[in-house]
């Protein structure tokens, strides 16, 4: 497309990578015999038809620098802006020179990421790929025999589907995620009754540091939302609402209570079975229970939350570990863009 000295490139023509389809208009021609309003209105505003132009060879750029699989998920993505672009943001040229500008901004910022990567940026970004792709393939792994019902949950659940061992997250961020506790670099040990994973706050505030280029960099942000939705929807949001539970004044008894038989039985070498149970899931579960089925959280994940956030105030860190999740939520889990209201 070239706006008013050659063809327009449609939506369609923008996802196929081609110079022209069949709504394509040479200059001065004809723009209503384009039956699609949107793009008739396109093809009409000269602005707008320079924004189109604009967007389709910023587009197409990023389209032949990057790899096979996220040249794809650009497409899928320019095709849902396509969508709400017809549907609702464009209902006139004003409110859609708006809109263009927007994709334009974000589209240039990838373009200009791309071109600026340093070499270990670029290979973090093609590890990353790697591992989201494998977590999507192992998202039904086997359950872990006694450990609890509820396999596959809450964080351990993302270490189990990631494939990261400790060892590799101390290749990735130079430093492991355990201080101390039963898992080896190679391995977790989830079937020890009488330990738990002490994190490191080193660990932490690599990670941190890393998560936080993860999301802000334009071309790893979208795979981040990805990784969100597909893996944290449930997780993350359960986590948070346990963490303001426990420390909620009129709990505190309760919570006060609970931890400290966690901490005699971890003290007294009486391991973490009660029953048949992972001990204090089992006391958990009511409360969760009651949270999730008045406020709409996945009860499983609440469970698995209510004992990870009393291991983390043992191992002294759960202020870092809550600023991760409060970092992650605040930046991910943006709202859905909404059509307007019909009269």
């Amino acid at each position: 497309m070239a706006g008013s000295i050659g063809f327009r490139m449609t939506g369609l023509a923008l996802l196929l990578g081609a110079s022209a389809v069949g709504l394509a208009v040479a200059a001065g021609g004809d723009c209503t015999k384009i039956d699609a309003p949107t793009e008739r209105m396109i093809c009409e505003d000269p602005q707008l038809n320079l924004l189109d132009g604009m967007i389709a060879k910023i587009y197409q750029d990023l389209k032949e620098r990057l790899p096979a699989e996220d040249a794809e998920t650009l497409a899928g993505e320019q095709l849902q802006w396509i969508e709400r672009r017809d549907g609702f943001l464009c209902p006139d040229v004003y409110s859609c020179i708006s809109t263009y500008n927007e994709r334009l901004i974000e589209l240039r910022r990838r373009q200009d990421a791309m071109t600026s990567l340093k070499p270990e940026q670029r290979a973090l970004l093609k590890r990353l790929r790697a591992l989201l792709t494998r977590m999507e393939e192992q998202w039904e792994l086997e359950p872990v025999p006694g450990l609890t019902g509820l396999p596959n949950l809450g964080l351990r659940g993302l270490f189990l589907r990631s494939g990261m061992t400790p060892g590799k997250f101390r290749d990735w961020f130079g430093q492991g995620p355990f201080l101390s506790g039963p898992h080896g670099p190679d391995r977790y040990d989830f079937h020890n009754k009488k330990d738990f994973g002490r994190y490191d706050p080193r660990f932490l505030a690599a990670f941190k540091e890393r998560l936080g280029f993860l999301i802000d960099n334009p071309l790893t942000r979208p795979l981040m939302l990805g990784f969100y939705d597909n893996q944290m929807m449930d997780i993350a949001p359960a986590y948070f609402r346990m963490h303001s539970y426990l420390h909620a004044p009129e709990n505190a008894g309760w919570v006060a209570e609970v931890s400290a038989q966690y901490r005699q039985a971890l003290e007294q070498d009486k391991g973490l079975f009660r029953d048949g149970y992972h001990y204090p899931y089992r006391e958990f579960q009511a409360v969760a229970k009651a949270i999730g089925d008045k406020e709409g959280l996945n009860v499983h994940e609440l469970t698995t939350a209510g004992p990870f956030w009393l291991r983390r105030q043992m191992d002294g860190t759960e202020g870092p570990v809550f600023e991760l999740l409060a970092l992650v939520m605040k930046r991910l889990e943006a709202p859905a863009p909404q059509a307007p209201a019909t009269p």
